[in-house]
């Protein structure tokens, strides 16, 4: 992995089922005091498709909320 890159690992109680290159966007109610445009964010998925119940995502560190 690529230095000041995370990686955020979450089992899941359903299988998710996407295709390579697919995003997700996650919202962070606790952010609900800043502009709408900064409570969300649109992440790659990570994770292998052969994995349906674990998703993976990978960013870069940044001064971001996220």
């Amino acid at each position: 992995m690529a230095e000041n890159t995370v990686e955020a690992s979450f089992a899941l109680d359903q299988q998710l089922h996407f295709t390579a290159g697919q995003y997700i966007t996650i919202t962070i109610p606790s952010l609900a005091d800043l502009p709408i445009t900064n409570q969300f964010h649109d992440f790659s998925i990570a994770s292998s498709v052969d994995e349906p119940g674990l998703l993976q995502i990978a960013f870069r560190k940044s001064k971001s909320p996220f």
